[in-house]
This record gives C-alpha cells, structure tokens and sequence, in this order.
C-alpha cells in the first residue's frame, strides 16, 4: 500500500508539472474545456473500470500526458505487483 501511494504521488506531481503541448486544458472547474484530449483505457494488464457509464457519457477524455502518465503507473504496478488488479473510478 506504501508503494501505490507514493507512486499517486508522484504521479500527482509530475502531472501538475507537464505543459500543454498537444492538448489544451482551459476554464474553471465548473466550466471546463478540454482540446484534443485522448481517451482513458477502459482496462490494461492489471486494472479495470469500475464503470462504464463514464465511457458512454464521454467524461473519460484528458490531456495527453496525462493519460501517458496513467498507462505507465500501470505498467509499473504490474511489474512491482504483478498478482493484483486494481479497480480503476474513471
């Protein structure tokens, strides 16, 4: 469990670190915009959706990098803890 929060955190940290090449995020929490965003993985290796009702009301769009920075937080768990499934609230 210690390994999987640091990893959040560090994921939290370098995703408040990456710029906007690509994808544009603009607006307030309220009113948000998202440009040329990709799509999360609905499931990978070792985590799954624990809805798909995020998928079908398109909410699972985000920048670029940071769904690059979410398949390979993945990745890694999957290396360090290769047994466990994680169940993924998209």
């Amino acid at each position: 469990m210690n390994l999987l929060k640091t990893l959040l955190l560090v994921i939290y940290l370098i995703s408040s670190a990456v710029s906007a090449d690509e994808s544009m995020c603009s607006g307030t929490t309220s009113n948000q915009k998202l440009e040329n965003g990709i799509e999360l993985p609905s499931s990978g290796g070792n985590f799954v959706a624990h809805s798909h009702i995020a998928r079908l009301a398109e909410r699972t769009y985000v920048h670029y990098q940071v769904n690059s920075i979410f398949v390979n937080a993945y990745k890694f768990l999957k290396k360090e803890q290769p047994a466990k499934v994680q169940v993924v609230t998209l």
